[in-house]
C-alpha cells in the first residue's frame, strides 16, 4: 500500500475540452492544484470507441484539494448537463405540395449537372481529338 501525501495528484476522471475549460476557470477562483494529460496519451488502441473523442483530457487533482474538487465538478458537470439538454430546436414541417416541388426541383437540377458534365467532357474530348489530327 502506498501512501499518499497531500501534495501528490490523484486521479479523478476523464472529461471533454469544454468541462476542462470550465474546471479550470472553478479549481482557480478555489486555488485547487490540479492538471490534465491527454487523454488517449502513451496508448495505442485498435478498438474505436465513439465514447472518447481525441480532444478529451484526464483529470489529476492535489489529495488535499480532492474532496473540494470532487464537489466542485459535480456542480460543474450538473451545470453542464443542465446545458445540454436546454430546449430542442422545433422544426417547422414543410407543407406536402411545397416538399413535392423542392424534391422535384432538385432531381431535375441533378441531372442537369450530369448531363452538363457528360456532354462537357465529350466536347472536350472531341477538341482534343481534333487537335491530333
Amino acid at each position: 500500500m502506498r501512501i499518499v501525501n497531500d501534495d501528490d495528484f490523484v486521479l479523478v476522471h476523464r472529461v471533454d475540452e469544454y468541462t476542462a475549460q470550465r474546471l479550470t476557470l472553478a479549481f482557480d477562483d478555489f486555488s485547487i492544484g490540479y492538471q490534465f494529460e491527454n487523454f488517449g496519451e502513451g496508448r495505442v488502441s485498435y478498438l474505436y470507441d465513439s465514447e472518447i473523442m481525441p480532444t478529451d483530457k484526464t483529470l489529476y487533482v492535489r489529495y488535499g484539494d480532492f474532496s473540494t474538487a470532487m464537489g466542485i465538478a459535480s456542480q460543474i458537470e450538473q451545470e453542464i448537463e443542465r446545458e445540454r439538454q436546454g430546449e430542442p430546436e422545433e422544426f417547422e414541417e414543410m407543407p406536402r405540395k411545397k416538399r413535392i416541388l423542392v424534391q422535384s426541383l432538385s432531381v431535375v437540377a441533378f441531372l442537369l449537372l450530369v448531363m452538363l458534365a457528360v456532354f462537357g467532357a465529350d466536347a472536350i474530348a472531341n477538341w482534343i481529338r481534333g487537335l491530333m489530327q
